[in-house]
């Protein structure tokens, strides 16, 4: 912490009359502060006001804080935290290091405002547009918090639960939920299978106020007052499931779909006497529905912690997410760029993957593979699904140790099934039998990434049902027609080893081409294949000095790409001559 900026800081307050905190005045706040001074002020409505102006450790390169000392109870007022700090500004708010009286009377004249605002009751429907602040405040009760992979869509459903000590799990299928809980890591029970219990999502009419968050079962009766469907879902559930179980609330906002969650229980010191003369399952709804939501049932608030598809892939607002968490992609070829490629791709939102690779990780290429030396001598098919499905459980990921194959019935039907093929393998056998499929009709469409030697520049392209074939592009041999650079001893480095030779490149010149390759395929999958040859051009001076240069056929097609360093959109070429596309035409 500056001196200076502390002494300016107190001078300046000095002036507004405000006076340092004692020892004792500052320790309220757990030491999370280091120096404070506090303000007496009355507002408009003549209620009086101490407000304490706290500089953590870090300040001028923190933001300052506000804090009310004399506050009301917490959730009297939105924007109010624990220690009666105000939330004046959110996190992403810049503040200047240099200008520290500006940064104090800023933070005073809109702070000030606020507590108006508060004390005046002028914003206390933010309690229902920020709800997901709010729900979790002042939660005093212990137990596991609740982790939900739910769709916010819908209305009144029962959905499923699993428990343990720390947390719970709900989904709106059994096997969305065992499939989260093997790709996490979670051990199934002894029996080989994960024990799942019952529970509710229910949306009530209105999001509530603070004062209107349940507390007893009669509380949670009121929230769903004269909703027949709801009650009638609690009365079910009570009669079958003794134990505390989960009921989601899901609350419509301005701002989107929050959730919280209750755990409706027993009446406080009691035994349960309605359970006792039934068999399980066999408690009368009307009795089960008397128990669970009489005023004497304690009903705990939960925290609920979104991990749904939609929320984790933008929170909500990204309308590509209702397509692409139906695609299928499999990925020929899993290497330095196949392997970012699919993990990209996870992260992008693509819901179902499968990879097609029979090579092992070695240690030469950890640096420009997703999986590290902990890896090493893993197959990379396999290493890279067991990575992805732990990073994104809630995706579905599988796993070929193979190579791609003509006669391999497993390959071929995967290849049939999914929406995109991607090979990034960069050998001319593959992607000639990847197009032969594709010109067959056997596959929907093929996206082909490579980069060129030392990753100068990177291509994708991509031929469906409405654009040509590879073949179109290439001599008879495997050579590109467009390439942007032309190289000597095709651009490979000797190692001493036989058939040693590599492309030397790493993950920074890697980069531009994993992030070309995954943006074409997302716009594959999502039906845009108006431009279906992309092109990334590398910085050019990295050419200086390599057996490498710009070749003739790029310098004629697009002129001097001077530095280099961008992105060129281009339609692949169909070849009157392409043997590939006159056999397609005789087969015809």
């Amino acid at each position: 912490m500056s001196r200076e900026a502390v002494a300016a800081v107190g001078r300046h307050l000095g002036n507004y009359g405000a006076a340092p905190l004692t020892d004792d005045q500052l320790g309220r706040y757990r030491g999370l502060y280091a120096h404070g001074w506090r303000l007496g002020i009355v507002l408009d409505d003549g209620s009086a006001w101490e407000l304490d102006i706290l500089l953590p450790a870090g300040f001028p390169f923190a933001p300052p804080r506000l804090a009310v000392a004399n506050a009301p109870p917490l959730l009297t007022w939105p924007h109010l935290e624990e220690l009666g700090l105000l939330c004046v500004y959110d996190d992403s708010t810049l503040i200047s290091p240099t200008r520290h009286q500006a940064v104090i009377d800023s933070l005073l004249h809109d702070g000030i405002a606020l507590l108006e605002d508060c004390v005046a009751g002028r914003n206390v429907e933010d309690f229902r547009d920020e709800f997901m602040s709010y729900w979790s405040r002042g939660i005093t009760v212990g137990g596991p918090g609740l982790v939900s992979l739910l769709s916010p869509n819908g209305g009144h459903r029962e959905i499923f639960v699993w428990r343990n000590r720390a947390y719970h799990v709900v989904a709106d299928t059994a096997a969305d939920l065992v499939r989260w809980l093997a790709n996490s890591g979670v051990r199934p029970n002894s029996r080989g299978s994960y024990t799942l219990a019952r529970g509710l999502l229910l949306w009530p009419a209105d999001v509530p106020l603070p004062a209107d968050y349940p507390a007893t079962g009669s509380d949670l009766r009121r929230l769903f007052e004269g909703d027949d469907t709801a009650l009638a879902l609690l009365a079910n559930l009570a009669a079958h499931d003794a134990v505390r179980t989960d009921v989601v609330l899901g609350m419509k906002t301005k701002r989107g779909i929050g959730f919280g969650a209750v755990r409706p229980g027993m009446p406080r010191g009691r035994t349960d006497m309605v359970q006792k003369g039934f068999r399980p399952g066999r408690v009368p709804a009307r009795l089960a529905l008397q128990r669970a939501l009489s005023p004497a049932a304690r009903t705990d608030r939960v925290e609920v912690t979104r991990a749904d598809h939609g929320w984790v892939h933008g929170r909500d607002q990204d309308d590509r997410q209702a397509d692409l968490r139906g695609k299928h992609v499999a990925y020929v070829g899993c290497g330095s760029l196949g392997s970012m490629v699919v993990a990209q791709l996870a992260a992008a939102g693509i819901g179902r993957h499968t990879v097609i690779d029979g090579e092992r990780l070695k240690f030469e290429n950890v640096v420009r593979h997703i999986l590290g030396a902990a890896q090493a001598d893993e197959n990379k098919a396999i290493g890279t699904v067991e990575r992805l499905r732990r990073d994104y459980p809630h995706q579905r990921f599988d796993a070929i140790s193979r190579h791609l194959q003509a006669g391999d019935e497993e390959i071929m039907k995967v290849l049939g099934e999914v929406d995109l093929v991607v090979t990034t393998t960069g050998l001319w056998p593959v992607d000639m039998l990847l197009n032969q499929l594709h010109l067959e009709g056997s596959i929907k469409g093929v996206l082909f990434g490579w980069l060129e030697p030392e990753a100068a520049a990177a291509h994708a392209v991509t031929v469906d049902g409405k654009a040509g074939c590879l073949q179109c592009g290439f001599t008879a041999d495997g050579a590109p027609l467009l390439p942007v650079t032309t190289w000597q001893d095709a651009g490979l480095r000797d190692i001493p080893a036989c058939g040693g030779a590599f492309s030397a490149y790493g993950p920074n010149e890697l980069a531009a081409g994993v992030t070309l390759v995954a943006e074409a395929a997302v716009a594959a999958l999502l039906g845009d294949t108006r431009e279906n040859h992309q092109v990334w051009v590398g910085d050019t001076r990295r050419l200086a000095g390599t057996a490498g240069r710009i070749s003739d056929a790029w310098l004629k097609a697009d002129g001097d790409p001077g530095r280099g360093r961008f992105v060129r959109d281009r339609h692949w070429p169909h070849a009157a001559d392409c043997a590939a596309c006159a056999r397609k035409a005789a087969a015809a």
